[in-house]
């Protein structure tokens, strides 16, 4: 019974793993460009990540895509507010993308949650940015360089791995 067990949580184990080794290949790949970041925000303005890389040229843009019910989102929300009131006068950008919730759901959260980073909405979990990007689990975060460049991409909040990426670019020390 007990090497039974044992064989059932190997298989799962294996299971998972292949899963998300799945899923991260679906992922936009480290050193190619992200696509266009053009949508509505949470308020109904319009957000064009390409102007405001021209306009203010930030060394660092985290997207991170999430939903309000997704308990590792919510658990990683405050994280990057805090990471956004500290860098962002070092360059950094934070692009909060819903996945796929209704403006007033997702107008209620920010401001509940007290998020000061552009919030936009997508249409459908698996469309829109959240399809351009590869998402299909939440959260997922890519860090971009300031041209726009993928330089890391996870799945969940990575706080290490982030730190990593935006001291490469100048934004932490």
């Amino acid at each position: 019974m007990k090497r039974a067990i044992i064989t059932v949580a190997a298989i799962a184990v294996a299971a998972v793993a292949f899963s998300q080794q799945g899923y991260e290949a679906k992922l936009l790949a480290v050193g190619h460009m992200a696509p266009a970041i053009k949508a509505k925000t949470h308020d109904g303005n319009a957000f064009d990540l390409s102007k405001i890389i021209g306009d203010t040229k930030p060394k660092a843009v985290l997207v991170n895509f999430w939903f309000s019910t997704c308990p590792p989102c919510n658990a990683e929300i405050p994280k990057l507010e805090e990471m956004y009131g500290k860098y962002k006068d070092n360059g950094l950008l934070i692009v909060g993308i819903n996945g796929f919730e209704p403006a007033n759901t997702v107008a209620d959260f920010v401001k509940n949650k007290g998020i000061t980073y552009p919030v936009l909405l997508n249409s459908t979990p698996t469309g829109g940015l959240a399809k351009a990007f590869g998402v299909l689990a939440y959260p997922t975060n890519y860090v971009l360089d300031g041209t726009g460049k993928i330089v890391a991409r996870f799945v969940g909040f990575d706080e290490a791995q982030l730190d990593k990426a935006l001291a490469k670019l100048g934004v932490t020390k």
